[in-house]
């Protein structure tokens, strides 16, 4: 086999660039399940940079994704967690198997080789990355999120209440000053 034959019949590899320690305004592009090299099962969540206080590692319009590696017993309360944080559910009884499939892998026929996009594709969220330590004093970094437009979310859920706006200040106005004589 040739160069070309193998390159053609490689799949692609993803350029993923982990959420690093920060805080991010992010649009969802969609959530991508998979295998890695060593053949570990995966759900990632892949963002585009909308606005960031870490401008070096992630400059506004770069990529970011947060994964969860399914061999580890706590990939289900993350990702449960993660779909309450997104979609504003305050209870975790809200989150059915139902809502898990239709958000983490919707439209999907692998029969047909169709994959679909997330109906949550498009919602703006805000994000908090810290950094903390695994108990083999490993660094992790721990990432919450909110949504922030709820307009983009799925229509059953559009009873939620919407997010408080942020309340800015109105600028005072310059004192007046005196005519000149």
């Amino acid at each position: 086999m040739g160069l070309y034959d193998e390159i053609s019949g490689a799949q692609a590899t993803i350029q993923a660039k982990y959420f690093s320690p920060g805080t991010y305004v992010v649009k969802m592009n969609d959530w991508k399940q998979g295998r890695t090299r060593k053949e570990e099962a995966f759900i990632a969540l892949e963002t585009t940079v909308l606005a960031s206080d870490n401008h070096e590692e992630h400059p506004v319009g770069s990529s970011a994704t947060w994964m969860v590696m399914l061999k580890h017993d706590s990939a289900p309360g993350n990702l449960k967690r993660a779909i309450m944080e997104i979609v504003g559910l305050p209870e975790e009884g809200m989150v059915t198997a139902d809502l898990c499939e239709k958000v983490l892998n919707p439209n999907t026929d692998e029969d047909k080789g169709e994959v679909g996009v997330s109906p949550l594709a498009g919602t703006i969220l805000d994000v908090v990355a810290t950094n903390t330590k695994t108990r083999a004093g490993n660094d992790f970094t721990l990432c919450s999120f909110s949504y922030r437009d709820p307009e983009t979310a799925l229509p059953e859920l559009a009873h939620r209440p919407r997010p408080a706006a942020p309340v800015e200040e109105a600028p005072e106005a310059p004192a007046a000053t005196p005519a000149a004589a």
